[in-house]
């Protein structure tokens, strides 16, 4: 048997071109065990005649796979194979995964590796290329919004907020929280509102079970879309379970990591931090640790209600300083709306401006 490295992926080929791709492979700390999503490809057919999450060390799900695969696979004569020979067949490819992963990293000498001189930047100052942004704040502070709006401008290459790359990017909005209305009418008052002449697409995904266990179809829709954001909102719920959960957590973000793109994601503050005035993201230290920037996000009392203005405040980044010029500093945005036939009023535009934090005192209590 033939086994490859594909990245973070591990294929194997057998002598008669039965091709097994693993992906996702984590140690499941409850059990022990070695999990994962396990495809299955078989000569003549171009679509996986087996896909689904699997534990590699358990023969139970062996067994259970065997079973199902000497019921729909059959060789090259027509036949369908006994599951014994599935059986010995999965025992042995699983047992080459489960060595080629356990085996110690590779030891890169670092004199000899090519450095990358890509720009640091997706969307100077929020948002690094191939690494985890954090914003955090209370309910109430738009930052589901603003993180469109970082979106937006990435997708268009033109800036909203922040400074993008001048070539659109693709990318995708994961959403546990509201619904496509709600985004798609957010998405083009802000076209609207900054003058954009295309409304871009931004691919929307209503999220219904944890990142961990959808991660296998968002990874596929990254790859098919060649998308460079992921905005996820918000960290709680896609984790599945509590946030301060460690396990959880790091379930979350290693799933997010494995993607292989930058990631914005959404997330809440502690009400102790803002009563203290030290901002801090709730839940697990492992946030902090795994994001490379970091922005709490407050509020500013003095606003008027459909002018609110936003207190942004960097709390980390780990590759340099946030950016010349960009500290503390505040956006305001303008929300303007227009009367429907029945009456109601539904939001038209939205435009956003930097303003100064030291402008507004309720928020230069954070600085």
């Amino acid at each position: 048997m033939e086994l490859n490295r594909l990245g973070d992926d591990y294929q194997i080929t057998t002598p008669n071109k039965i091709v097994f791709l693993f992906s996702n492979i984590y140690l499941a700390r409850q059990d022990n065990q070695l999990r994962g999503s396990m495809k299955v490809f078989v000569p003549g057919k171009e679509l996986p005649v087996f896909r689904d999450q699997f534990s590699l060390s358990s023969s139970r799900s062996r067994s259970s796979t065997a079973k199902t695969l000497a019921e729909i696979v059959r060789n090259s004569q027509g036949k369908l194979q006994e599951k014994s020979y599935w059986d010995n067949m999965l025992f042995e490819v699983c047992g080459l995964v489960e060595d080629a992963w356990r085996q110690p990293a590779e030891v890169i000498d670092l004199a000899t590796v090519e450095l990358d001189n890509s720009p640091r930047w997706l969307l100077k100052p929020y948002i690094e290329r191939g690494n985890i942004t954090t914003i955090f704040s209370r309910g109430d502070s738009l930052k589901s919004v603003l993180a469109l709006a970082m979106g937006t401008s990435i997708a268009t290459g033109i800036s909203i907020i922040g400074d993008p790359l001048p070539t659109p990017s693709p990318v995708i909005y994961l959403d546990w929280e509201d619904n496509q209305q709600t985004h798609a009418r957010r998405l083009q008052a802000l076209c609207k509102g900054h003058d954009l002449p295309l409304t871009p697409h931004i691919k929307y995904i209503k999220m219904r079970n944890s990142l961990k266990n959808d991660i296998r179809y968002i990874k596929e829709t990254v790859d098919r879309l060649q998308a460079e954001l992921i905005i996820i909102d918000s960290l709680g719920i896609s984790t599945g379970g509590d946030p301060s959960n460690t396990e959880a957590t790091m379930n979350s973000l290693s799933s997010a990591l494995s993607l292989g793109v930058s990631v914005l994601i959404v997330h809440h503050i502690t009400r102790e931090s803002i009563k203290e005035g030290n901002l801090v993201a709730y839940g697990s230290t492992y946030i902090d640790n795994e994001s490379r920037v970091m922005f709490a996000l407050m509020k500013a009392k003095e606003a008027e209600a459909f002018q609110p203005v936003v207190g942004v405040y960097p709390k980390k980044s780990n590759n340099g300083p946030p950016s010349v010029g960009y500290g503390h500093h505040a956006l305001k945005l303008n929300f303007i709306n227009e009367e429907a036939p029945n009456g109601d009023y539904l939001l038209d535009k939205i435009e956003i401006t930097e303003e100064l934090v030291d402008s507004y005192p309720s928020l230069m209590e954070h600085v």
